[in-house]
């Protein structure tokens, strides 16, 4: 005798198998942000904060080098968003970042965490790189080398035109971003090095998802 129960069961049957032999579609791997994000918590890391609003990203690095006496602010917000007029003057930061720049090794095991090697577009040294999904960019010719620390090659980064410099300063100097922020590339300030546990200094991978999308 057939019942309902019995048709159910026939019919959760035949979409379970139609979904195992449905074709697989490619995946879309574009960076893309949702209209409201997902708060990541803040935990170990006592150098930065993160404060979601719902269109907006809202970070703060409290101690950008050591004992600095003022902290430094950064807007993130989707691209195609229009900024609040009341954030003009701020320090905005367009995201998700499709092309990146960075100046310290410490930088690095992020972008392979979050499998965003090839967005990799500028690093200083070459030489000092042990991640082979970045080496293998910059055999490819796809990193430019920018020099050392305060001896960056300006104008060959903004040639290659990142949308953002992750920077690291010991002793507050920025002289040498001057350049490349008089030419629109957003920068950000990478304080890890501050934080006193691995916990701390790891939980800085969660900026660079935000960063990333």
């Amino acid at each position: 005798m057939i019942t309902v129960k019995n048709v159910l069961c026939l019919c959760l049957c035949l979409v379970l198998i139609a979904a195992c032999n449905s074709p697989k579609k490619d995946i879309d791997k574009s960076p893309s942000f949702p209209t409201k994000f997902h708060p990541s918590v803040i935990e170990q890391a006592e150098k930065f904060s993160i404060d979601y609003f719902e269109n907006i990203v809202h970070v703060v690095i409290s101690e950008p080098f050591k004992a600095a006496e003022n902290s430094l602010d950064y807007y993130l917000i989707p691209k195609g968003q229009s900024i609040p007029d009341s954030l003009t003057d701020e320090n905005i930061i367009r995201i998700p970042i499709e092309r990146f720049a960075c100046t310290s090794t410490t930088h690095l095991p992020s972008l392979d965490l979050l499998d965003c090697s090839k967005r990799l577009t500028a690093f200083p040294s070459h030489n000092l790189v042990s991640s082979e999904a970045i080496n293998r960019q910059i055999k490819a010719g796809k990193v430019a080398e920018l020099g050392k620390d305060y001896s960056l090659n300006t104008e060959l980064l903004i040639e290659v035109n990142p949308e953002l410099l992750m920077t690291f300063t010991l002793d507050g100097n920025f002289k040498h971003l001057a350049p490349a922020t008089k030419a629109g590339i957003a920068t950000i300030v990478n304080a890890d090095y501050l934080e006193t546990t691995p916990l701390g200094r790891a939980e800085w991978i969660k900026l660079f998802g935000v960063l990333f999308g």
